[in-house]
């Protein structure tokens, strides 16, 4: 497949250094495929978000790629890469028992 958007890759790189191993494992996989089609992709990357003209993949839970895809040439373009944010377990408000001092 033909990757635009490199540039995209790049950057968020240089901002997140530990996605470099991941992200060039996953553009040169990319870059050597012959996707014919969505169902291809889905195949490949089970935990892809997949639409005829659209993937959103999921590279080890860490990081998202977002790419616009045209199958029938043979392209994809990067339009979106960033990393999930982890989600905080949400606490309920328990009210203090214990009495307030009176200033």
């Amino acid at each position: 497949m033909q990757l635009f958007g490199i540039s995209r890759l790049e950057i968020f790189v240089q901002k997140h250094e530990d996605s470099r191993i991941p992200l060039s494992a996953w553009q040169l996989e990319v870059e050597e495929a012959q996707w014919a089609g969505p169902d291809e992709v889905q195949a490949r990357y089970a935990d892809a978000i997949v639409q005829p003209d659209r993937v959103v993949f999921s590279i080890k839970n860490l990081y998202k790629i977002d790419v616009k895809t045209k199958f029938k040439q043979g392209i994809l373009l990067i339009e979106k890469i960033w990393t999930p944010m982890v989600s905080t377990p949400v606490r309920s408000s328990a009210k203090s028992t214990a009495p307030r001092s009176k200033a």
